[in-house]
């Protein structure tokens, strides 16, 4: 499989505006939600800001602690079994915990299921990087490499 030099996904209008978490520490749902706004785009054509807050609120049973810490593989668990998750517009971030109020009506995406990539897999890394979305692996590799949002392959 060809890889390229670099990719840059605002190009094919797969990546929202930039976030801002605040205080909260819900960085796992900010990680989980970018990755489910571009993989949702990229199946669909639709570019859908997700809700934050509705992982922060209403994933409590599935593992997370809101804004004190959580995991993308939960947050995709409770997306998975509830059906959904809420659209930013209908269910807005504030960086803070309140109580769920998840309406079906509202969800912009669902999850039907995820894949971990085994720890120090470049190979597998460097495929899903081009061809999928991940989550924390790929953020870590933006901030420390990229001011411009753009991953470049250096191997």
């Amino acid at each position: 499989m060809l890889i390229p030099d670099s990719v840059d996904w605002r190009q094919n209008k797969l990546v929202t505006e930039v976030k801002n978490q605040g205080q909260c520490g819900s960085c796992w749902a900010f990680s989980a939600t970018g990755a489910l706004e571009g993989q949702h785009a990229r199946d669909t054509k639709k570019l859908i800001s997700l809700s934050e807050q509705n992982l922060v609120d209403c994933s409590f049973t599935f593992g997370n602690n809101g804004c004190s810490g959580g995991l993308m593989d939960f947050a995709y668990e409770y997306i998975k079994e509830n059906h959904g998750i809420d659209t930013e517009e209908s269910y807005p971030y504030f960086a803070n915990e309140s109580r769920c109020h998840f309406a079906r009506r509202n969800s912009g995406a669902i999850a039907t299921g995820f894949v971990d990539l085994p720890i120090g897999d470049e190979d597998q890394l460097k495929v899903r990087v081009v061809w999928n979305f991940i989550e924390s692996q790929l953020e870590t590799l933006i901030d420390s490499c990229s001011d411009s949002g753009t991953y470049i392959c250096r191997y």
